[in-house]
Order: C-alpha cells, then sequence, then structure tokens
C-alpha cells in the first residue's frame, strides 16, 4: 500500500471517529459500490408524498437528474455512512414529532457542513453529502416565497432520496436500521468522500 493510500484511509477513519465525536448514533466507511440507486424514490418525490416538490430549494425539480448524481457518485469509492436516532416517549403529537424531526435534521445538515470542511482540508476536496429528508432549515423554504435564491446555501444539502438513493437498501449493507417504528426517529445521510 502506498503512503497516499495509507494517508487517505486514514483520513476516512479521521471523518468516521469525528461524526461519532459530532453525535451520530452510528457511522460507518461503505464503498459507494453498495450505495444503492434506485429511480422509484425520485418517483415518490415526483408524487409530492412530502409536500416539498417544487417547494424547497433541495428538492426536485430543482436538482439534478438522478442519472446526473448516479455518474458524479460512480466517481468516488468510499463514503461515509451517518445515522442519528432519537427515542420517542409514547403519546407525543404528530406535531412535537415533526418538531424533534426538524431539530434533528437542522443538527443534521450542520454536522455533514462541518464534515465536508474537515474532509477538503484532510486533502478531500470534491467530498459533498446528502441529507436525510428534505432540507428544513428555512420554515417556510424561500423557494416557496418565490425567492430565487436558498438563503443558507453553506448549509442546506438535498436529501439522499431526492438524489435517487434507496436509503433502505443502502442502510442494509451497513448494517443500519432502516425500519418505521413508532418509538423513535432515524435520520440517516451520506457523505461522499473519495
Amino acid at each position: 500500500m502506498t503512503q497516499s493510500t495509507q494517508e487517505a484511509l486514514q483520513g476516512c477513519l479521521t471523518l468516521a471517529d469525528a461524526a461519532v465525536q459530532m453525535g451520530y448514533r452510528r457511522a460507518h466507511l461503505i464503498w459507494t459500490q453498495d450505495v444503492v440507486f434506485d429511480s422509484r424514490t425520485r418517483m415518490k418525490c415526483l408524487q409530492n408524498t412530502c409536500t416539498h416538490y417544487g417547494q424547497n430549494f433541495m428538492c426536485p425539480p430543482r436538482l439534478p437528474a438522478v442519472e446526473e448524481y448516479r455518474e458524479v457518485c460512480g466517481k468516488f469509492r468510499i463514503a461515509l455512512l451517518v445515522q442519528d436516532e432519537s427515542d420517542l416517549p409514547a403519546g407525543l403529537t404528530a406535531d412535537l414529532i415533526d418538531q424533534r424531526f426538524k431539530t434533528m435534521s437542522c443538527q443534521n445538515l450542520k454536522h455533514l457542513s462541518r464534515l465536508e470542511q474537515q474532509a477538503f482540508r484532510l486533502g478531500f476536496p470534491f467530498a459533498f453529502s446528502a441529507g436525510g429528508g428534505a432540507c428544513k432549515l428555512c420554515d417556510p423554504c424561500k423557494a416557496r416565497l418565490g425567492e430565487a435564491h436558498c438563503a443558507h446555501p453553506e448549509l442546506a444539502r438535498p436529501s439522499m432520496e431526492a438524489i435517487g438513493i434507496d436509503i433502505g437498501a443502502t442502510c442494509h449493507w451497513a448494517g443500519f436500521p432502516s425500519d418505521f417504528l413508532p418509538h423513535r426517529l432515524l435520520l440517516t445521510s451520506l457523505l461522499y468522500i473519495i
């Protein structure tokens, strides 16, 4: 193994450790070939099952096509899959659950931004991430208000679903849970590194 390969692998391990220190419940390096793209995820976007289609800068149709993401992501070999988890006490209303998920989501985007910056400093200039679920930094998103630009481009990231990734299948390869249970929230994201 060459010195540059060893340094790259050590950098990837450093990012996984940093993710755990930030508070992610799980962080695993995965081969990018184990990231499962499935156009059905974008179809869910087109059906607007989450009500963000066309109403969020980080959602379709404002994003490139799934094929373009697949091509770009195919240039990477290693990614970091991260997951946050929050237990939900019984009896929470839907509004309180939504608020908890929004808080998790916003914190997740801040963590992903920090991981991208750290990756850049470690010598991975093309590192980029995809979050979990629609961006929730602004309520409502400035796109919904008819503005031309995102208010937080330094933090906002498209979701894994919006770029065409099957989160459940990808979690399977990493041994992460991906089921929806009434007593917990899961938020999974991905950092393409090298």
